[in-house]
């Protein structure tokens, strides 16, 4: 069971290789004006990275790893991760109002990609 936040992160990041250039980026931009970059601004990051690849159809299997490692996040991790993940992913996903356009289906689809316990916490917010 991971119980860290920064082990779930790396689950993550992990899962999604198109992801990793940009997560190694804002890492160094970070260090490099010595700042410290939350969970959250992290989470954003990927979430957006994740719906830009479900709008443009793109890195299939990247996509089936992430959102199979978020499911196995939220159904076996700790409870401050999946209530950090509910959170940062599925929340900030679910409350962005988007006009018509990808960004909504984008939107829809991330639900739609979710495992049994995304969708129940999609349902829950």
């Amino acid at each position: 069971m991971i119980r860290d936040i920064d082990a779930a992160l790396a689950v993550l990041v992990e899962a999604c290789p198109t992801f990793r250039p940009r997560h190694a980026a804002m890492l160094q931009a970070a260090e490099a004006e010595e700042e410290e970059l939350s969970f959250s601004d992290k989470t954003e990051a990927l979430r957006q990275h994740v719906l830009g690849l479900i709008a443009a159809g793109q890195h299939e299997a990247d996509l089936n790893r992430v959102f199979d490692a978020i499911e196995g996040l939220l159904s076996g991790g700790g409870g401050h991760v999946r209530s950090a993940l509910g959170v940062a992913l599925i929340e900030h996903t679910k409350r962005v109002k988007w006009p018509p356009g990808p960004e909504r289906e984008a939107q829809r689809a991330f639900r739609k990609r979710l495992g049994t316990v995304g969708r129940k916490e999609w349902d829950i917010v």
